[in-house]
């Protein structure tokens, strides 16, 4: 969710995780529906109210 919230490219979060793009994908379609929303924008909304993310997206906990 952090690589998600910086507005990292779904590329860009699988090799900083090394996993395949289309493990990404799928984590993040799989992320969207659960969650009913349809961006990334929405995506680090529902994840800093529910305290997954602190007030700077970046920021490491």
């Amino acid at each position: 969710m952090r690589e998600l919230a910086q507005g990292r490219s779904n590329k860009t979060i699988a090799k900083t995780l090394c996993i395949s793009t289309y493990t990404v994908d799928g984590y993040v379609k799989d992320i969207f529906r659960k969650l009913r929303i349809r961006n990334r924008s929405m995506a680090a909304v529902v994840a800093f109210h529910q305290g997954v993310l602190g007030i700077a997206a970046g920021k490491r906990r």
